[in-house]
């Protein structure tokens, strides 16, 4: 998906475990939450048995699902098991676009992954601080885990005695949630998913979006024009849609465009200037100064060092 829409990605943790389980313990998933659920298997193996099927998560596999989609009736029984006991890190997240678009409707059937030992590394190193952060504990190994008795119990809570953050805590888990969902986000473009976000937008948005990428020094009469609306129209429209005006999407898409072409090219700083619409190279150079608090040439130094 275009970078553009970044700043009105919301992502929301809604819990971060470690799960230690005994041989044989389960715990039945009751009622439908929507979340995606992201597990990565330390050790052992964890299965979610549904009327649908049987699926298995080995160690070093991600496990990506959706909880809303297994939630059942008592009839149904849909529960987690350790067959021969497990130990695993497990995120709940809710994600939206603009507000309004579930990022997160998970396909129906669950993904199964084998990310490479470097990607499984960060990810584990992830998880882990997102652990500590959301229990307000300084060593996860100091955390007592989650076995399939303490999830019931915890599941009974009410959501706000299940985490209490303070800012600090707080401010990490955003970050933290922010990684982890880009990872979950490349497995689900990688299973077509987002091609079926794409067609949740509405025709004229994705018609205004698509503009915005050929012509990113567009104005928004012109922008208007192109999808066939008055400029009054469209402004209305835009802002109750995305939950901002044209004129903020645009500067955010240039910032956004700016930043990406800096840190990953070494295209002249007057040719991104003028291929992201800029009138002049100190118009643009201001411009960015004051999103970043520091100008291009020095920006693009900044982002090389840390790549090195």
């Amino acid at each position: 998906m275009d970078t553009s829409i970044l700043p009105f990605v919301k992502v929301q943790v809604e819990w971060a475990m470690h799960h230690r389980w005994l041989p044989g313990q389960k715990s039945f998933v009751s009622r439908p939450m929507p979340h995606l659920i992201l597990w990565l298997v330390l050790d052992g193996s964890v299965e979610l048995r549904a009327p649908g099927g049987t699926w298995r998560a080995e160690p070093g596999m991600t496990f990506l699902w959706n909880s809303s989609t297994f939630a059942a009736p008592a009839d149904e029984p849909h529960y987690v098991l350790a067959p021969q006991g497990a130990e695993w890190l497990s995120v709940g997240f809710q994600a939206t676009l603009f507000g309004q678009i579930n990022l997160l409707q998970c396909p129906q059937r669950p993904i199964l992954r084998t990310p490479g030992s470097q990607e499984r590394s960060l990810l584990e190193a992830w998880m882990r601080q997102l652990v500590r952060a959301w229990n307000n504990v300084e060593d996860a190994a100091d955390y007592l885990t989650m076995d399939a008795p303490r999830l019931e119990i915890y599941w009974g809570q009410a959501p706000h005695e299940r985490a209490q953050l303070n800012l600090a805590s707080g401010l990490v888990c955003r970050g933290l949630g922010d990684a982890i969902f880009g990872s979950c986000w490349q497995t689900l473009q990688a299973a077509g998913w987002t091609e079926t976000v794409r067609q949740s937008i509405p025709h004229w948005l994705n018609l205004a979006l698509e503009h915005v990428r050929q012509e990113p020094g567009t104005s928004v009469a012109a922008w208007a024009r192109a999808v066939g609306f008055s400029p009054a129209q469209f402004r209305r429209l835009f802002q109750q849609y995305v939950s901002s005006s044209p004129q903020h999407y645009l500067a955010q898409y240039r910032m956004e465009a700016a930043r990406r072409l800096l840190e990953t090219t070494d295209i002249p700083i007057r040719a991104i200037a003028e291929s992201l619409g800029f009138d002049s190279v100190p118009y643009f150079t201001e411009f960015f100064k004051r999103a970043t608090g520091m100008p291009p040439a020095r920006f693009r130094q900044a982002a090389q060092q840390v790549n090195v």
